[in-house]
């Protein structure tokens, strides 16, 4: 009776790690992508900035 109860016991806390793992796994995906869509995002506007002011100061020469 005992050791069906620390088998099941057992289980359950291999099933929860795993459900964990998942979740920390999906969590750094989604921190990786995020950061990597800011950084895009970040690039894009330093270029249209620069972008910018080339063009204006190219028309104000």
């Amino acid at each position: 009776m005992f050791s069906h109860k620390y088998n099941s016991l057992r289980l359950g806390v291999f099933q929860v790690s795993k459900y964990l793992w998942f979740a920390l796994e999906c969590f750094s995906i989604v921190v990786l992508c995020g950061c990597f869509v800011c950084f895009w995002v970040q690039v894009f506007v330093f270029l249209s900035d620069f972008c910018k002011s080339v063009s204006t100061g190219f028309f104000i020469v």
